[in-house]
C-alpha cells in the first residue's frame, strides 16, 4: 500500500515538473518580450552584410565568450551590499521646459542612469537606449531591479521626441514596455540590423524603423547618424549574435556626439575617432564590468582610454547608476574613471541623474562621492 502511494506521489511530482518544463519552454518560445527574428527583406540585408558569417554576426576583432568561473557565479549569488546605494538616489525630474527653451545652436543633455540619454542638438530631440521599467529583465517579477530613485521617470514626462536610437537588444538597453509607450510619439527608431523585427512585434510600424549596418548612415533634418563598431554581443533568448550591435555617432552642423553602446576595449575606438571625430561629447560604457567578461565590457580605465581614442573634448562615463549587473560597488565606476581621466588629461563630467545641462558650460558634479 505504501509502495503504491509512493509511486502515485512520484508520478504526480514528475507530471507537475513536466508541466512546468513545458510551460517554461512555451514561454521562452512565444513570450512577446523576446521579440522576433528577421525575415523577408530584412533577412536578406542581414545575409548580405559583411559583418554576418552566414549564421551569426561577428565582432570586429576576435572576442572569446567565456563562461565566468564558478567562483564568480557564487559571488553573484551571495551579492555585495555595496552593489546598491544605501538610500534612494537624489535624482532630478525631467525638465521639459529646458528643452523647449533651448537654442538650436546649443546642446542639451540629460542622463537617466545606465545608458539612457536624452540629447538635443540642432533642435532635434533624441533618446538613446531608453529604459524606464523597474527591471532589466525578461519578466517583471524577477531579474535585476533598479536602484531606488527619489524620482521615477515615465515616458509621459519627456519632451517631444523625434528619434530613438537603440544600440543592441539586451534587456538593459531595449525594453518592450518603454518602446510600446514611445511608439505613438516617435518619428523614427534607428537600430542595428535585425533588431527591427523586435520592434515590429511590439507594434512599431515598419516605416518608422531604420536599420543600419556598421558605418551606414541615416540623415534626419540636419543630423547624420552613423552606426559605429563595438565589441559585444546580442540575444534576448537562447540564441546569441542573431542581431547586430553598435554604437552611434551623431553629427550636426553644430555638434558631434558619440555613444559607445556596450563594448569591450578595442582598436576600433581609434578608427572611429579618426573617421568621424573629433567629438564634442562622448558617452562611454563604464560599468557592469568584471575581469571574467572583460572582452565585452570595458574596465573604467579602458573607458577613459576609449574617450581619448575617439578624440572627444568632454567624456561622460555611463552604464552605471541604475542596475546592479556585476559585483563592483555601485559608485566604483566613476571613481576609477576619474582617476584615469585625470592621468590622461581628459575633460569629463559625471552629471547627476536627471540633470539637464549644456556640456560646454557644466561643472564637474561628484554627487556619487556623497
Amino acid at each position: 500500500m505504501l509502495k503504491m502511494k509512493f509511486k502515485r506521489m512520484l508520478y504526480t511530482v514528475l507530471f507537475v515538473l513536466a508541466g512546468v518544463g513545458i510551460a517554461s519552454s512555451l514561454f521562452v518560445v512565444f513570450a512577446p518580450q523576446l521579440g522576433a527574428s528577421a525575415k523577408d527583406e530584412c533577412l536578406e540585408r542581414i545575409q548580405k552584410s559583411p559583418n554576418f558569417n552566414g549564421n551569426v554576426f561577428s565582432n570586429p576583432v576576435p572576442t572569446a565568450m567565456v563562461r565566468p568561473p564558478f567562483s564568480v557565479l557564487i559571488k553573484m549569488m551571495k551579492g555585495n551590499k555595496n552593489r546598491t546605494p544605501a538610500q534612494a538616489l537624489k535624482n532630478l525630474p525631467i525638465d521639459k521646459a529646458a528643452y523647449l527653451a533651448n537654442s538650436s545652436e546649443k546642446m542639451l543633455v540629460t542622463w537617466f542612469g545606465h545608458s539612457s540619454i536624452l540629447l538635443q542638438t540642432d533642435g532635434v530631440n533624441m533618446l538613446i537606449d531608453p529604459i524606464f521599467s523597474r527591471r532589466a529583465s525578461l519578466v517583471s517579477f524577477a531579474g535585476p531591479m533598479m536602484f531606488d530613485y527619489a524620482v521615477e521617470y515615465q515616458v509621459g514626462d519627456l519632451p517631444n521626441i523625434e528619434l530613438v536610437l537603440i544600440t543592441h537588444d539586451h534587456y538593459d538597453h531595449l525594453d518592450k514596455n518603454t518602446i510600446e509607450a514611445l511608439r505613438p510619439l516617435v518619428r523614427y527608431f534607428v537600430v542595428p540590423l535585425g533588431l527591427g523585427a523586435h520592434l515590429e512585434r511590439w507594434g512599431v510600424a515598419p516605416e518608422q524603423i531604420v536599420e543600419l549596418d556598421l558605418w551606414e548612415e541615416f540623415q534626419y533634418k540636419t543630423a547624420t547618424i552613423t552606426a559605429t563598431p563595438s565589441r559585444h554581443f546580442t540575444g534576448r533568448g537562447l540564441a546569441r549574435f542573431k542581431t547586430l550591435w553598435c554604437g552611434f555617432a551623431v553629427r550636426t552642423p553644430q555638434h558631434k556626439v558619440f555613444h559607445s553602446g556596450d563594448s569591450g576595449y578595442f582598436a576600433g575606438f581609434k578608427q572611429i575617432g579618426e573617421k568621424l571625430g573629433p567629438f564634442d561629447l562622448a558617452f562611454l560604457e563604464c560599468g557592469q564590468y568584471n575581469e571574467a567578461w572583460n572582452n565585452i565590457h570595458m574596465m573604467p580605465e579602458e573607458s577613459a582610454q576609449a574617450a581619448a581614442d575617439v578624440k572627444t573634448r568632454i567624456a561622460i562615463p555611463i552604464h552605471w547608476g541604475k542596475f546592479p549587473l556585476s559585483l563592483h560597488d555601485w559608485n566604483e565606476p566613476p571613481m576609477r574613471f576619474e582617476c584615469k581621466a585625470r592621468e590622461l588629461g581628459l575633460n569629463f563630467l559625471t552629471p547627476q541623474i536627471g540633470e539637464s545641462f549644456n556640456p560646454e558650460k557644466a561643472q564637474l558634479n561628484t554627487w556619487w562621492k556623497e
